[in-house]
């Protein structure tokens, strides 16, 4: 197995991150009318508006902050590690798993799947070495999804990529595992 090229990265699908920014802002909204109904009675407002203000926030906030640097890809693999978009670089020894996590979708007689990888991290305090507008997601899912909708390359051929990344990174540069025994020769038996 040949040593994976220098760099992979995954290209940002900016209509995503504009769905979720009026989500976000959708759910500010939201807390805003709840706080502002009764001018008077303050305090309940605002406790009623908690638990919907910080998701608001933290979606419109992170989005914004991705739609201003769309230049930036969403995904950076190398063999040092993993970069999404802004802050540091995760190492491949903190990379638990990588694997494809399209969900089917049957609708007026169509089947689709999306195109999405899930990648799972071995300690939770990874998580805080990703983007603050991943967090959200990354918390309560435990993973982080990374969408494939603008990358040219197939959930399966973009999984496989990675894992020779990871593989490479680890250790194991021909891509066998340390005590594997040798290939057998083939030839050719005559009649």
């Amino acid at each position: 197995m040949s040593s994976p090229s220098a760099v992979l990265e995954i290209p940002r699908a900016l209509a995503a991150h504009a769905y979720k920014l009026l989500g976000g802002v959708a759910l500010l909204g939201i807390a805003a009318l709840v706080i502002t109904a009764q001018p008077d009675a303050l305090l309940p407002g605002l406790l009623t508006a908690s638990p919907v203000a910080p998701p608001g926030l933290l979606l419109a906030a992170g989005n914004a902050a991705a739609l201003i640097r769309r230049r930036t890809p969403q995904l950076r693999a190398t063999r040092e590690g993993l970069w999404f978009g802004s802050g540091p670089i995760v190492p491949w020894h903190n990379v638990a798993a990588i694997y494809e996590a399209g969900i089917p979708i049957e609708r007026y007689g169509f089947s689709v799947r999306t195109r999405a990888l899930n990648i799972r991290f071995r300690r939770r305090r990874t998580l805080l070495r990703l983007p603050w507008s991943l967090w959200l997601t990354a918390f309560a899912m435990d993973t982080v999804k990374i969408s494939l909708f603008a990358a040219a390359d197939s959930p399966a051929a973009v999984l496989v990529k990675l894992e020779a990344f990871r593989v490479a990174a680890l250790g194991h540069e021909d891509g066998t595992l340390p005590g594997a025994s040798e290939m057998p020769a083939a030839r050719i038996v005559g009649e």
